[in-house]
């Protein structure tokens, strides 16, 4: 790669990672307050069914994944017949998916002893149809770095599941605000997919193209089918375990700490796969690039989990209310637990990219290994903080299998990886000290005062910390963050406006 390449990938980055922050951020705004405004109308019950639901709906999806979204945005100029093969195959997939729903319903009721749970299975498995034929040339958005064309698209949908769930929740009072509000954005996301994108797909299959999307796919696949079973297992057992109520705790906790950790995993893949995939052939370059983005995480993410931890007694009360309490310690669990799944996904996209995503899968299968282990023993005895606190065994070894991994592929040390993270930990435990000790002193002002004024300091805390270490190491990862913060904001101008 040239340097002007090298220049004009880094400002396609730029604007690339400027949309996807801001549609994410957009997106999960919406559905936050979405749930904030939900918990108080509808009960932890309610979302408990809910998630009963969309965890049979997501057992169903694990064992048909495809993996040819991924194969469309590695191959450098796909064909017209396989793009249609792919769309094709998602097409069938999802209407084979909501027949197996609608039988299956029954049964899945009676094992969790929910009569309720057929009738709202069966009504959210239109969704699986509705988005198999979404239009795949969405896919080329992600491909060709213009998320400010899927910004427009999940922004939209997600304001459209916001309105009906509301208004419905206001109406009904039940949990069929949540399945129909739902099932609204889902058709919605259908309908702006072919607004957006001029593509037309046709239904072609060819069998060329189904072994082509299957080669490349098995691994991809792989990984797919071991983490969606992962991140359901948890929600099975404390749904078997402990029923939909606790099943309730559990998913709003999930969605708060998801915020933070689960957003920032996906925001990086969607952004460094394809970047990484046009340096496959510069290794040193992807190295120095991946080393950068780890510095970065290491700088946002630590922070913002540190606040999450030490103040999450506070923003759950003020947010959701006070009959969401119970779900506190385990939202600090999934807190960790999802900032360790997010540094050990971080190699992800690079093995992606050399075409060597056999190593994530083994990863994963390790960490699931760990997590059926331990998963059933502790939430038997610890309720959902045991199940939490499984995850976050099972993201330890996910961790360090990535950091030895990412050596073996890219010659990148623990040591190197390990660097910034060690700082940012540092600043932040300090900035940790810094809340409890104002919450001794303050907590009487209220929840409200008190966040007011601990979230600001606490954050100039943690920049003075690393300020000062940084100064004295020589070993800079803030610094770095605002230069290129001042390099995104001059090149903003130009393709700021929707």
């Amino acid at each position: 790669m040239t340097t002007s390449e090298g220049k004009i990938l880094e400002k396609k980055l730029l604007q690339g990672g400027f949309w996807l922050i801001s549609l994410r951020i957009s997106s999960r705004f919406l559905g936050f307050i979405r749930s904030i405004i939900l918990a108080r109308l509808l009960t932890p019950a309610d979302f408990g069914l809910v998630g009963i639901a969309m965890l049979v709906l997501a057992v169903l999806d694990i064992v048909t994944q495809t993996g040819f979204d991924a194969l469309l945005i590695h191959r450098k100029n796909p064909s017209t017949s396989l793009i249609d093969t792919a769309w094709s195959l998602q097409a069938l997939r999802g209407v084979f998916l909501f027949v197996l729903a609608f039988a299956i319903a029954p049964w899945a009721a009676q094992f969790f002893h929910l009569s309720a749970l057929e009738m709202i299975i069966r009504v959210i498995a239109v969704s699986l149809v509705v988005t198999g034929v979404r239009n795949i040339g969405m896919v080329f958005f992600q491909k060709e770095l213009r998320f400010d064309q899927t910004f427009k698209f999940e922004s939209l949908s997600s304001f459209i599941d916001l309105i009906v769930s509301v208004t419905l929740a206001f109406v009904l009072r039940d949990v069929w605000a949540l399945v129909w509000g739902g099932l609204a954005g889902n058709i919605s996301r259908l309908l702006l997919s072919y607004i957006i994108h001029p593509y037309r797909p046709h239904f072609n299959l060819q069998w060329e193209n189904i072994k082509s999307i299957v080669t490349f796919g098995k691994w991809v696949t792989g990984v797919g089918i071991v983490y969606s079973i992962q991140i359901q297992v948890d929600t099975f057992t404390i749904g078997k375990v402990l029923g939909a109520k606790e099943v309730g705790f559990y998913q709003m906790a999930l969605t708060v700490s998801a915020l933070i950790t689960t957003e920032i995993s996906y925001l990086l893949k969607q952004l460094t796969f394809p970047s990484y995939s046009m340096l496959q052939d510069n290794l040193p370059q992807l190295k120095n690039t991946y080393l950068e983005i780890y510095k970065l995480m290491a700088l946002i993410l630590l922070p913002l989990v540190g606040i999450l931890f030490f103040l999450a007694e506070e923003i759950v009360g003020i947010l959701l209310g006070d009959q969401w309490l119970p779900s506190v310690t385990c939202l600090k669990l999934l807190t960790i637990a999802g900032a360790l799944a997010t540094f050990g996904r971080l190699a992800y996209p690079v093995f992606l990219a050399l075409g060597r995503p056999k190593y994530e899968t083994l990863i994963q299968l390790a960490s699931l290994f760990c997590l059926v282990i331990f998963i059933y023993p502790l939430t038997k005895e610890f309720g959902i903080n045991g199940a939490a606190g499984a995850l976050c065994l099972s993201n330890i070894v996910v961790w360090y299998l990535s950091l030895s991994t990412s050596f073996r592929v890219i010659s990148c040390t623990k040591k190197a990886q390990l660097k910034p993270i060690v700082l940012s930990f540092i600043a932040t435990s300090i900035m940790g000290g810094v809340i409890i000790m104002e919450k001794k002193f303050l907590g009487s002002l209220g929840k409200i005062w008190f966040l007011m004024i601990s979230l600001p300091t606490g954050l100039l805390v943690y920049m003075g910390v690393l300020y000062c270490m940084e100064k004295k190491t020589g070993y800079f990862i803030m610094r770095p963050f605002f230069e290129r913060l001042r390099q995104a904001w001059k090149e903003l101008p130009p393709w700021f406006p929707l």
